[in-house]
């Protein structure tokens, strides 16, 4: 299993034996577990500073903004040649989707009055939505 979406065959239909990335795969794949983690802790981390909830909300943003751009600039740079070409753009967007997704659902222990539950729900729906969307398909041997 590699950590990035595997593009699926021309027209979808998989030669022989050859693995493809399903629904819960992608799911699994588009979710940047590093940087939700971090996020993970510095929310703790605020929560328990007892800061004003517009401080922690001005401080969470700019973490989330600097994440997303990690994803969206420095994904290549940091994992190379793991990503297939046709993948790239997708994982980007969707792991962004996604990272803003969970960075929300998490905040709530830091911005208990910014926070609505409801929200939260439809932003993991969306995230999921954009694993099932996006879902790269392999170049055919002619295309360039």
């Amino acid at each position: 299993m590699t950590r990035f979406v595997r593009p699926r065959p021309p027209g979808g239909i998989p030669a022989g034996d050859q693995e493809i990335d399903r629904f819960q795969d992608r799911l699994l794949k588009y979710i940047p577990a590093e940087l939700i983690s971090t996020y993970t802790a510095c929310v703790a981390a605020f929560a328990s500073m007892r800061l004003d909830e517009g401080n922690i909300l001005a401080l969470l943003i700019c973490i989330a903004v600097v994440f997303c751009a990690l994803i969206i600039i420095f994904t290549e740079k940091f994992f190379g040649d793991g990503i297939p070409d046709e993948s790239a753009a997708g994982h980007r967007i969707a792991s962004s989707v996604s990272f803003l997704a969970w960075a929300y659902s998490i905040s709530g222990a830091a911005l208990p009055s910014y926070y609505n539950g409801g929200l939260a729900l439809l932003l993991m729906a969306l995230s999921a939505l954009f694993a099932w969307l996006v879902w790269p398909e392999a170049k055919t041997p002619s295309q360039p």
